[in-house]
């Protein structure tokens, strides 16, 4: 996916900044999912999930370009991820009042 975006030269300088930055971060850390994987196909996943992370932050409009020309139909981040969001918020709030209530 991320050979195709950097391929058909559709992000922009700044996006491209974010792709390095994410596959940079913990480059050195020794996970069961690197050893699997390889390191490469790691790195490309780590910067592609930063991208995705930064773009929802600050443009979901961006980030629907970007998954539409990978193949993912448009609306899905923007109506999805909210709803998703609260109900594991929500879980993690019964969990602690849970756990409250047993200690």
């Amino acid at each position: 996916m991320l050979q195709k975006l950097m391929s058909d030269k559709v992000l922009s300088e700044e996006e491209r900044d974010i792709l390095r930055w994410g596959k940079n971060i913990n480059s050195s850390s020794k996970t069961r999912t690197k050893k699997r994987a390889g390191v490469a196909v790691y790195n490309r996943a780590s910067s592609l999930e930063t991208l995705v992370g930064y773009l929802y932050l600050t443009n979901v409009k961006r980030l629907d370009e970007i998954m539409l020309k990978l193949g993912f139909s448009s609306g899905v981040s923007s109506q999805m991820i909210p709803e998703v969001a609260s109900e594991i918020l929500f879980l993690k709030i019964q969990k602690v009042h849970y756990r409250q209530n047993i200690i």
